[in-house]
């Protein structure tokens, strides 16, 4: 496994797309943290090379990465190794533990996702519910899965109902209409507060009215 150093950022030795990208997302994460009202526990699912992990790790007391691609969990490692209140998991998040396949993408490597079909990419999947159980608090769920989203809330509504944490997602342009993600936090409580290009923030509200928010 190849992985380099750009700039303080180790990163898949054949992407092309993230050289020199070492304040990727700060927006998007900026705008996130202005929500976020506690920073115990951070959750990081397609957590890639760790831009977010990396920001994650200076703010909250614990962070849970979850990255299932074997050269993105090399750079993520590589990434956070300053820190010692993070815990990495080298597998898939999903709405059960069925191995999945995953379409490794190489000059963009975010890009990269589940597959529908076999590949040489083949990792183990986890439930947030199972793999979060345990935990006492958690603020914030970042999700950036390539199109697996609803997997990874189906799978989560155990810890999502508990903590009703902000969630932070990337929803793709071209799936918006027909995308299940926005139905599946409506049922669990939660409103659209935010939108940054294809990245969207929800939380939770009781009465789960946007007007109410506003007031």
């Amino acid at each position: 496994i190849n992985v380099k150093d750009h700039k303080g950022m180790f990163l898949p030795d054949r992407d092309t797309f993230f050289q020199s990208r070492g304040d990727y997302e700060i927006r998007d994460y900026n705008f996130a943290m202005q929500h976020v009202k506690q920073r115990r526990v951070a959750i990081d699912v397609g957590a890639h090379c760790g831009y977010w992990s990396k920001r994650f790790c200076d703010h909250f007391d614990t962070v849970v990465a979850f990255e299932p691609v074997t050269e993105h969990h090399e750079c993520l490692v590589a990434n956070t190794n300053h820190a010692n209140n993070i815990t990495i998991h080298n597998v898939c998040v999903g709405a059960n533990t069925d191995p999945v396949y995953m379409q490794v993408a190489t000059h963009n490597s975010g890009m990269s996702k589940v597959s529908n079909t076999p590949t040489d990419a083949h990792t183990a999947c986890v439930t947030l519910d199972n793999a979060l159980s345990e935990l006492e608090h958690c603020d914030i769920i970042k999700i950036d899965v390539e199109g697996w989203e609803a997997q990874v809330l189906l799978g989560a509504r155990k810890v999502i109902a508990k903590h009703k944490p902000i969630i932070f997602l990337e929803i793709w342009d071209r799936e918006r209409a027909t995308t299940p993600v926005p139905g599946i936090l409506t049922d669990m409580g939660y409103v659209l507060i935010g939108q940054i290009d294809e990245n969207y923030i929800f939380k939770f509200w009781p009465d789960n009215s946007i007007e109410k928010h506003n007031e």
